[in-house]
Formats: structure tokens, sequence, C-alpha cells
């Protein structure tokens, strides 16, 4: 899960407790993992490439691409 603020846009939008980055979470969703991304406003991630192990972050009007070990999955396919 993509989510979180690095900088607080008061009164309703606080930094704490969830500072923007990718939440990889359990089924039963507890906090396995924590990948900060140090700009603001992340709003989506999905995982691409051939095998899965790429996992494409958007973030701050950009797009970040981190490899990952474990592929993930997509509906699409």
């Amino acid at each position: 899960m993509a989510a979180g603020l690095n900088k607080p846009n008061p009164p309703f939008e606080t930094v704490e407790p969830h500072p923007a980055g990718v939440y990889i979470l359990s089924s039963e969703g507890k906090l396995l993992d924590f990948v900060p991304v140090p700009r603001d406003e992340v709003t989506n991630c999905a995982f691409g490439g051939d095998d899965l192990r790429t996992l494409y972050v958007t973030a701050g009007g950009t797009l970040w691409s981190i490899h990952v070990n474990t592929p993930g999955w997509s509906i699409a396919r």
C-alpha cells in the first residue's frame, strides 16, 4: 500500500503517524515492513516488469521503480 505525507498540510493532513512510503502488510493487516519515499504525496504503487519484480511508485509528480526479490501480483495477468 502506498500512502502518507512527508510535509504536513494543516489542519487535517498530518505527517504523523504515517510518513510517505510503501507499507508492506500481511493478509491480516499487520505491518511487515516499510519503504520510505523521500517525495511527498505518495499516491499509488503497482508491480510490473516481465517477472513482476519491479515495484512502481508514484509520488510528488515522479515515478519511482524499486527492484524487489519476491514477485508481486497483478490482476491484469
